[in-house]
């Protein structure tokens, strides 16, 4: 028997010998990282921010839909849920495209390319990347979408690092700015999950919120562009880095929350008349950070109704 667990031992350790490096090796490309440059901010709370001259317009594209079951996206456990059962669905896959009168073109979230037209995983890479699943007509990746409307883009501000919201970077071009939250990531488990879309991308740059000034509700908020047209907002849970955006347009204000909230994108109004809650499927750490994103947010909306 000693014979026979020492083989087994010895094969074991074999297995992770092969393993190790195959898992370090195989794993989605990371650039080197950079601390985003952060303006002074135009101003100090929320009444000066949202009275300044309104410099850019916001358009929504679909670039997809990706398979989800239920308690990914809503909270199950809710009295008013009681109806539903923990089922597949596809839910909208959004990328939003920011323009500015002076700096040009930014997205928020690239969505997902062309590759999914082909194959329901895309550019995903592994063994287990059957486990995205995702399915698009032509002319919806966001490379067709922006030479539609000849966007000439200069930058891409992202909500957090999921292949849904990442994906599309493989179509696009490496020579501008990308910016994620604190310790974002690409998924990444070697030669299991892997993705390249940031393959190129010179630098991804950082939101560096301990030094932002505090805006309440919502705490430290950076405002991009220093004019008070873009600000990112802190909002951990989905992921511990997830970024909100607050886009001041020309038709008025719009609350973009990624996957902190499945509404995705709502006017004040809109999002002070709907409950906010976390998913069922979140972890307890998850569900914490999530609950207090979720009530920054919704004291926001219901105070700039």
């Amino acid at each position: 028997m000693l014979g026979i667990e020492r083989i087994h031992s010895v094969k074991a350790v074999a297995i992770a010998v092969v393993l190790a490096p195959l898992l370090v090796a195989c794993g989605s490309y990371v650039p080197p990282s950079a601390t985003f440059a952060a303006l002074a901010p135009s101003a100090n709370d929320w009444s000066a921010a949202l009275a300044r001259p309104a410099r850019v317009t916001l358009e929504t594209f679909e670039a997809g839909r990706i398979r989800v079951r239920l308690s990914e996206v809503l909270d199950l456990k809710d009295p008013r849920a009681h109806e539903l059962h923990d089922e597949e669905t596809f839910v909208p896959v959004f990328a939003h495209l920011l323009h500015h009168d002076d700096l040009g073109d930014y997205l928020i979230d690239a969505g997902l390319d062309a590759s999914f037209q082909t194959t329901t995983s895309g550019d995903i890479g592994g063994l287990f990347a059957f486990k995205i699943y995702a399915v698009q007509r032509p002319g919806e990746d966001i490379a067709s979408r922006l030479l539609e409307r000849h966007a000439s883009l200069q930058g891409i501000f992202f909500t957090h690092l999921h292949p849904d919201h990442l994906s599309g970077a493989t179509s696009l071009p490496k020579n501008i700015k990308y910016v994620a939250g604190p310790g974002e990531t690409p998924k990444s488990v070697g030669f299991f999950f892997y993705e390249d879309a940031l393959r190129g991308v010179t630098a991804l740059q950082t939101f560096d919120f301990t030094h932002a000034p505090s805006m309440p509700p919502l705490g430290p908020c950076i405002d991009v562009f220093g004019d008070g047209s873009l600000w990112a907002i802190s909002t951990p849970g989905h992921t511990d880095g997830h970024v909100s955006y607050l886009v001041v347009t020309k038709s008025g204000p719009v609350l973009l929350t990624g996957d902190r909230w499945s509404g995705c994108r709502a006017t004040p109004a809109e999002a002070s008349s709907t409950e906010l809650h976390p998913a069922t499927s979140m972890m307890a750490r998850e569900r914490t950070h999530a609950e207090v994103s979720i009530n920054s947010l919704r004291l926001h909306v219901h105070t700039r109704r």
